[in-house]
């Protein structure tokens, strides 16, 4: 049971970092295609935007994967 556990944190722990990826390659397609704003406010805005984006995402996918025990 506690190898079973500490394989679920691990994998869970995994699943959490990968779509860490995702602003940045959403970050560097938008520069290289000259669509990312000048403006450092709005620089600021849509990288928030794309990180709230994936927490809001990847936090849930990656805790449901595992089924509830109670």
């Amino acid at each position: 049971c506690a190898k079973e556990a500490v394989l679920q944190t691990a994998s869970s722990r995994i699943l959490m970092a990968l779509p860490l990826c995702f602003p940045g390659f959403a970050l560097y397609a938008i520069e290289r295609r000259g669509l990312a704003p000048k403006n450092p406010a709005l620089m600021l805005a849509l990288q928030i935007g794309l990180i709230t984006m994936q927490l809001t995402a990847a936090v849930p996918l990656s805790m449901g994967v595992f089924p509830q025990i109670c």
